[in-house]
């Protein structure tokens, strides 16, 4: 076997062929590499043009709440549902309560006014930890509250927009269990 010599020229222009080459394929691993967030984005949109229908979670929630010695009680049921919003971050399967609204209690109490109390979520009532009462949003008169403390079933809770603190006997129980 004879070798084949190449001149001179040949081999400075292979090499610079050679280099390209290989600059464009780091070039298109970079350009892959950044864009995989376009890439993922650009999916989320496609698969949210895809309906899929709700699933009903078998299981339901007796609510039970008593402020300052009135009585009040719902019943909830929970579906699983795609969350689809054509974002970044994808898609996936998400639960709340059925209808898509979260429910609450809404009263006239003599002492202090409008009150709203919300239920809790359905992502909270699935869970099999108990749900703290902090978990629960208490609006007066178009004031958000919080729970600071409680002590039994009187709760003391203070509101940055209102600036006050308020002290109320009321007590929360989900099927039956009292919310602490």
């Amino acid at each position: 076997h004879q070798r084949k010599t190449f001149s001179p020229e040949t081999r400075t222009h292979a090499t610079k062929l050679l280099v390209g080459y290989t600059f464009m394929r780091q070039l298109l691993l970079l350009i892959l590499l950044l864009n995989q967030g376009c890439v993922s984005y650009i999916v989320s949109c496609i698969d949210s043009k895809f309906e899929r229908a709700v699933k009903p979670i078998d299981q339901e929630f007796y609510i039970e709440l008593e402020f300052n010695d009135q009585q009040m009680s719902k019943h909830i049921k929970c579906e699983r549902y795609y969350s689809a919003l054509c974002a970044a971050r994808g898609n996936y399967w998400e639960v709340r309560e059925a209808g898509g609204v979260q429910s609450q209690f809404q009263f006239t109490d003599q002492h202090l006014g409008e009150v709203s109390i919300s239920t809790p979520s359905c992502y909270n009532l699935l869970k099999e930890d108990p749900i703290p009462i902090s978990h629960v949003g208490v609006t007066i008169n178009d004031a958000r509250y919080v729970i600071n403390s409680s002590q039994g079933n009187i709760h003391t809770m203070s509101s940055w927009s209102a600036r006050k603190s308020i002290k109320a006997k009321w007590q929360y129980k989900v099927n039956g269990a009292i919310l602490e």
